[in-house]
């Protein structure tokens, strides 16, 4: 009976018992007898039945669909077997109403659906039914029986709304011109011709909130690509072109449907290295390291692996670029400068060029951050963790990260302003740079004409500043200090202990303010200082020195009462002097850099932090020192005696003369060349994390 039923489905003529035996006997399988020694038939009548079905040409899934032509009147097909499920795809060229009509005499459970992204907008049996379709949309036709097979015939009617335009009609086209990045709103009835700018990659991205249908671009060659997968509302092409080549584009949905179209000719990606190319307009681009290599520019995103990208180039071609950096979870090294600007990290070395304003976010990992100024006015501004570099024509800006070293080496007048955390701070400020740090930062100025620091944000701060070897003004009052010489002026505000040093040479003054009888003075063989509430103010080693009190000149050797807490130097107790062995600290020191220490009376110790003298600078020529004599130099582990890492890195001198001991260079080698100056650093904190963090 299945065969008979088989042979009529496919118009088998002159069916009967002698028809159906021959086609059952050469379906049959083919078997031996081993007691007989004779090969035997063994009927297969599933082999009969498949033999004389028609092969399923049709595919099963979404991924596999068989094109579908609407515009054609009827077409036939079969359910193959019992588990069989038919899906055809199509997309409407204009908007209308498709009418389908299932017939079968071999089906009588059959089904049908219709769908578009993922949403059925239309069902049917062996009925007739209509579905009105959007031009442009990509639809699937779903087929399937209830455990039944057979041959089945679909009717086609479709009839375009409005003005009867036939479904294969387009859309009226505008020509762009040539692209490097252009986004607008546009509405769908609308086709593009568009002209690349480079080689590379040419990105056609359309965002609308009737996510359907499919976006179609074709070139002059005629090649056509297209895509109908949305991803939350956006589809988009990633197309290879050649400069000058022409593209047109027909996008998705109705004439009412508005929606976001972006065009990017951005991108080259060879072999591991990628190029990004703004345009000329001003442009804002993103950089994103903590998963792989993300670039921005407006909507359009490109991402890769980490490994896939070992160099990378960003050009804003110079016009009010701005760029937003996300470090990676690894040390990176960001070298910020007005004409250009480079990353390094565990995989990829970046350079940027014709960006104007930088930000730089840190992705997690303990990241080394230098800046550099212009060859004109220049304005910094530093917070724990946080730095803004500003100037003609560019700005820098950093965030999270615990290590930052600013330039000022370009010219103009530049002025730094730092700022405290709330917890304890220590500010070092020298003519040639300050560094002021605390928990978990470390901020390191250079070279700027003016500085000025306020710890107003909490906790116990110290300031130390250093003279220079010419004539230098030190003045000081209850809240304020600073300290001005030949092409520098530091200014400090808040902090509650403040000492000034006078041994760089030349004639130095100190003139320290009191405010009134409450005011606390001391005296000792090199120092003068007062305190009040909780100020505590000191210069060291000044040759002429000034007080006032309430504005009024004060000399020391005339007590005023309870003012003085120490009437006249005469009458405070002989200090015991000591060597570097009887101060905590000092003698490690003094061993690692090589210098000796002199001895320290301790009412000193008591009132200052103790600091090193430096030998005498020889004369002639000094010799050069690379990257690589800085790498070799080592620690020598005596970092790890009594004077804890903390404290060297808080103290920029101190790090500072340590390694130029080891390399064997004079202060002078360092504080003129920033560069050897910032390869020294560098490698003193790559040891530090290596020794003390990892």
């Amino acid at each position: 009976m299945l065969v008979r039923q088989a042979m009529e489905m496919t118009g088998w003529e002159s069916i009967n018992a002698s028809t159906i035996a021959e086609h059952l006997r050469s379906t049959a399988d083919t078997v031996f007898d081993a007691a007989t020694g004779l090969h035997y038939d063994s009927l297969n009548v599933q082999q009969a039945i498949d033999s004389l079905l028609p092969q399923d040409t049709v595919g099963d899934f979404s991924g596999q669909a068989s094109s579908l032509d609407i515009t054609q009147s009827s077409f036939n097909t079969w359910i193959n077997h019992l588990q069989d499920t038919d899906v055809y795809r199509f997309v409407a060229g204009a908007s209308g109403t498709l009418t389908l009509d299932a017939d079968s005499d071999w089906l009588s459970d059959l089904n049908w659906s219709l769908n578009t992204a993922g949403q059925q907008v239309g069902a049917g049996q062996l009925d007739a039914t209509s579905v009105d379709l959007q031009a442009g949309q990509t639809y699937e036709l779903i087929v399937s029986a209830n455990q039944e097979i057979g041959p089945l015939e679909f009717q086609l009617d479709f009839a375009a709304h409005g003005d009867g335009e036939s479904s294969g009609s387009s859309p009226p086209s505008t020509d762009l011109g040539t692209i490097h990045y252009w986004e607008d709103q546009v509405t769908a009835d609308t086709g593009y011709a568009v002209t690349a700018t480079r080689d590379g990659i040419f990105t056609v991205q359309w965002a609308s909130a009737s996510p359907v249908g499919t976006l179609a671009v074709s070139t002059e060659a005629g090649q056509e690509f297209s895509n109908a997968i949305w991803n939350q509302g956006v589809v988009r092409l990633d197309i290879p072109v050649q400069a000058g080549q022409q593209l047109d584009i027909d996008l998705p949905g109705t004439g009412s449907q508005s929606g976001q179209l972006a065009l990017a000719n951005v991108l080259e990606h060879t072999g591991t290295s990628v190029a990004f190319t703004a345009g000329p307009d001003a442009d804002q681009l993103s950089l994103d390291l903590s998963q792989g290599v993300r670039l921005g520019l407006g909507s359009v995103e490109y991402s890769f692996a980490s490994s896939q990208v070992e160099q990378l180039r960003i050009d804003g071609a110079s016009n009010n670029d701005t760029l937003e950096v996300t470090g990676s979870a690894q040390i990176d090294k960001v070298d910020l400068r007005p004409g250009g600007s480079t990353i390094g990290t565990d995989h990829t070395d970046i350079v940027i060029a014709g960006v104007e304003q930088i930000s730089y976010h840190s992705g997690g990992g303990a990241d080394r951050v230098y800046l550099y100024d212009s060859d004109t006015d220049d304005t910094l501004t530093a917070r724990p963790g946080t730095a803004e570099l500003v100037g003609v024509g560019y700005r820098f800006e950093v965030t999270d990260v615990s290590r930052i070293f600013i330039h000022a080496t370009g010219g103009g007048e530049d002025n730094a302003f730092l700022y405290d955390s709330p917890d304890d701070d220590r500010l070092s400020v020298r003519p040639q740079f300050t560094s002021l740090s605390g928990e978990g930062y470390f901020n390191y100025v250079r070279g700027f004409e003016r500085v000025y620091a306020y710890a107003s944000a909490g906790g116990h701060d110290v300031a130390n500043l250093y003279d220079s070897a010419e004539a230098d003004r030190f003045s000081t009052s209850g809240v304020s200090a600073s300290i001005v010489g030949p092409g520098f002026s530091s200014f400090t505000r808040s902090f509650e202990e403040v000492t000034a040093h006078s041994t760089g040479g030349g004639s130095d003054r100190a003139t320290l303010y009191g405010a009134d009888d409450s005011t606390r003075w001391q005296q000792g063989s090199d120092f003068i200082g007062f305190k009040e509430g909780t100020w505590q103010r000191e210069a060291r080693g000044f040759s002429q020195v000034e007080t006032y009190v309430a504005s009024q000149p004060f000399s020391m050797s005339e007590p005023i009462g309870a003012a003085i807490d120490m009437p006249v130097a005469a009458s405070m107790p002989v200090a015991e002097t000591a060597g570097a062995d009887s101060v905590p600290g000092m003698e490690s020191l003094a061993r690692m850099t090589g210098v000796s220490t002199p001895a320290i009376s301790s009412h000193m110790w008591a009132l200052a932090e103790p600091t090193i003298p430096f030998p005498a600078l020889p004369t002639g020529e000094y010799p050069s020192v690379d990257a690589d004599q800085v790498q070799a130099a080592g620690w020598d582990g005596g970092i790890e005696s009594s004077l804890e890492a903390a404290d060297l890195l808080r103290e920029t001198r101190s790090l500072r003369d340590m390694l130029a001991s080891q390399l064997h260079l004079p202060e002078e080698e360092l504080l003129n060349r920033p560069e050897l100056e910032r390869d020294v650093l560098d490698e003193a904190f790559r040891q530090y994390d290596q020794n003390f963090i990892d």
